[in-house]
């Protein structure tokens, strides 16, 4: 059993671009209206534009998007996306620190539609 999360964006290609950047994943699909980021064979995440409601996907335009939702990818080399998200400017919300309870460390930065996304590695 596994997830693969669908969040609502406003710009497809350019969030796309973001997490791929960012995870050095690829992407899948590269429509105006829907991609997916992969890495490994595995679906990491799914973006949709806003407007489509297709899935079940309901989106109120009027809120703000990514409010409430914290999105956790685990990767094998903490630094090294630490590195990437400063190399596209991404808004580092929680610096990378050691989470004594997890055994992990661990980082948060926030998407172009202000999802906040936590990057984590085993230690």
């Amino acid at each position: 059993m596994h997830c693969e999360p669908m969040i609502a964006v406003a710009d497809v290609a350019a969030s796309a671009r973001w997490y791929v950047e960012l995870l050095g994943a690829d992407n899948d699909h590269g429509r105006v209206d829907f991609d997916r980021i992969v890495a490994d064979g595995r679906v990491l995440l799914m973006l949709h534009r806003l407007e489509g409601a297709e899935h079940g996907l309901a989106v109120d335009v009027t809120s703000p998007i990514g409010n409430g939702v914290l999105l956790w990818v685990f990767v094998a080399d903490l630094d090294t996306v630490y590195e990437r998200a400063r190399a596209i400017a991404a808004t580092v919300v929680v610096e990378p620190h050691r989470s004594p309870q997890a055994g992990w460390r661990e980082f948060t930065v926030q998407d172009p539609d202000g999802y906040r996304i936590a990057i984590a590695a085993w230690e």
